[in-house]
């Protein structure tokens, strides 16, 4: 039996398709770099001489070696480009090309990436998760970037294997931007070719007495393209359940929203041992990350108050717990908080991960600011010169000169609320009350110096009440 998918590191190839995934992802690839990938990994770790890869690329075609190392360039450079080091194909001068990698044949499809890492502070997120898959069809996990919600799901997916008998798909939704694009990914994860030029169809004929869960990931950049695929699979096929991640609801028929919170952090205090610190998820996990960085790491009673006020600063954010943790090589627990508690921009620079986004805060942000429209940015913008929580009233006053209705500017606020950037907060007081994360606050100032430094020069010569001493302080000294 001709096998379905061909695995080799972190990549994927499905020949019927014509596809290469790297991590559930599509790359570019061309079709004769295609062609001379599958003839290597016919051959793992044997050299395929040049005239070889000729006369199975370029059939009963006369054809130079130089053609040969265009295609070949052309194909290191799209698995580099996707993360593949250079030695994956190896040129052996005189003889030919050597793929280094082992490789896996499978004639069914394993339609789940691995986990990347253990799930740390997430159990009673799962534990609910895993009750409302048993009542509801569609869920969407919702919360800001970084949070979490890729690995979440993930989770769920792997807590639901039984339950589904393996039938359960990922599709990476973050590097698609159109409809063409999500059939790529559809036909990739179900193994499916259109056999009537619409996939959603196909899929939906395919899947129509199965019983499936579905996970879409990252759904927030094509929200009506992913609203739309899930109210179409979910009239079509009873048996289908959808599990969905995005930065804010995709807001269709059925749909169920889960909101992920950031981890539980230490409470202020000095007296914390490092056993009651690290009874804090948040600090859990700072632990974890500085000691598979550093390979170890012994968390002191002396410092265990500190890794309290650094997971405070960082609001239990997943993403910049492990940012900050990345730093401690450099700084040490005591200098990493002194730092943090001054400025968080030695987060907002970048590091390695699998996820372009999710290489440095700023990058994460940059995501979602793209995200929104002009007034929003402005908005947001504007808010970050509050320090702490602020009333509704407040930004009113701020925000008057964007839109002279309150009625608008609380529409505004309920829309970042909706997309996470702007927290909600129940206070008990007569008016609704809001706050920025510190993560997301630092972002927002740096735009707002960039954008509107007239502003702040007003606010400050007019000394309105609303605007705190300490943004200035802070952000123009």
């Amino acid at each position: 039996m001709s096998p379905t998918e061909i695995a080799f590191e972190q990549f994927c190839l499905f020949p019927k398709e014509r596809l290469v995934l790297k991590s559930g992802r599509p790359i570019q690839i061309g079709s004769r770099a295609f062609d001379i990938l599958s003839v290597l990994l016919d051959h793992p770790g044997l050299v395929v001489p040049k005239q070889e890869l000729i006369a199975r690329v370029w059939p009963n075609t006369t054809l130079d070696e130089a053609n040969l190392t265009v295609h070949m360039t052309n194909l290191r450079r799209a698995l580099a480009t996707s993360g593949a080091t250079d030695r994956l194909i190896v040129n052996v001068p005189g003889r030919g090309y050597l793929l280094t990698a082992s490789v896996e044949a499978r004639t069914k499809r394993l339609n789940f990436p691995e986990p990347r890492s253990e799930l740390i502070g997430r159990a009673g997120a799962l534990e609910a998760l895993s009750r409302l898959l048993s009542s509801k069809r569609f869920i969407t996990i919702v919360g800001e970037g970084g949070i979490g919600k890729t690995s979440t799901a993930l989770a769920v997916g792997q807590r639901a294997m039984k339950a589904f008998d393996r039938e359960v798909y990922f599709v990476d939704l973050a590097s698609i931007g159109d409809a063409g694009q999500l059939s790529v990914a559809l036909r990739a994860a179900f193994s499916r070719e259109a056999s009537s030029g619409d996939t959603i169809r196909d899929i939906c004929v395919a899947l129509n007495d199965a019983r499936v869960l579905l996970i879409l990931d990252n759904c927030e950049h094509v929200s009506d393209l992913a609203a739309s695929v899930a109210l179409a699979i979910l009239k079509s096929c009873p048996g289908v359940q959808l599990l969905a991640t995005s930065r804010e609801p995709l807001r269709t028929e059925g749909e169920h929203v889960y909101r992920l919170l950031s981890l539980d952090v230490p409470p202020p205090s000095s007296n914390f041992s490092t056993d009651e610190t690290l009874g804090y998820a948040a600090a859990r996990m700072f632990a974890d990350c500085v000691a598979s960085r550093l390979g170890e790491f012994d968390l002191a009673d002396r410092d265990a108050p500190f890794i309290g006020v650094i997971c405070r600063r960082l609001d239990g954010l997943p993403l910049g717990i492990e940012l900050a943790a990345r730093r401690v090589a450099s700084f040490g627990v005591r200098g990493l908080t002194t730092r943090l508690e001054n400025d968080l921009d030695i987060l907002m620079g970048g590091c390695r991960r699998e996820i372009p986004r999710h290489q440095s805060l700023k990058s994460t942000f940059d995501w979602s600011y793209a995200l929104l429209g002009e007034t929003e940015r402005r908005v947001l913008r504007r808010l970050a010169v509050f320090d702490g929580v602020f009333a509704q009233r407040s930004a009113s006053t701020l925000l008057g000169d964007i839109h002279a209705d309150d009625s608008e500017i609380v529409d505004i606020l309920a829309q970042l609320v909706t997309k996470c950037l702007v927290v909600a907060l129940d206070v008990g007081g007569s008016e609704p009350s809001y706050r920025l994360l510190n993560t997301t606050r630092a972002y927002a100032r740096k735009k707002l110096i960039e954008a509107e430094s007239d502003l702040i020069l007003r606010c400050r010569d007019e000394e309105l009440s609303v605007i705190p001493a300490l943004y200035f302080q802070a952000d123009t000294a």
